[in-house]
């Protein structure tokens, strides 16, 4: 038993000696590798922290633009309220400024109608007194005042 005990460590340094090269060697190369993907995952995790704190900035950013739209729209209804209503209160001006020149318009038509009217009626008038009254007697007192009138003009 002894020399199965003696002959189990022979064989196994024998094989610790040309296979422990090896395994050592692939041991390294798998520490490494691992090294090498831990190094990698916590330079992922440094992205992924960095991308997390950009989309936070981004993300408050955001929160406190919709706050000052918020905000501003209570001041934006109001002023397109005032705006609208300056706007009518103008166009309502207007359209009262053109209604009062209509009128003042259609009455001139009206007073130069009528003054037409009575200009017309009254030598109509004219006409016919003169053609009653034609006589010699009528035409020379005419033509006298004419003459008259003529004689005074000084040029």
């Amino acid at each position: 038993m002894v020399f199965k005990i003696r002959f189990l460590n022979i064989v196994l340094t024998i094989i610790i000696y040309f296979v422990g090269d090896t395994l050592q060697s692939i041991l390294q190369n798998r520490k490494q590798t691992i090294l090498l993907n831990i190094q990698e995952a916590e330079n992922r995790e440094q992205e992924a922290k960095r991308n997390l704190l950009f989309a936070k900035e981004a993300f408050r950013k955001a929160q406190q633009k919709v706050v000052t739209i918020q905000q501003n729209r209570v001041q934006t209804i109001q002023q397109d309220d005032y705006n609208i209503k300056q706007n009518t209160q103008q166009q309502i001006d207007k359209l009262y400024q053109v209604k009062q020149e209509i009128i003042l318009l259609q009455r001139q038509k009206l007073v130069k109608e009528i003054l037409k009217h009575i200009i017309d009626a009254t030598f109509e008038n004219v006409y016919q007194k003169l053609e009653k009254n034609y006589t010699l007697e009528f035409q020379k007192e005419v033509l006298d005042a004419y003459i008259t009138f003529f004689c005074n003009y000084q040029i």
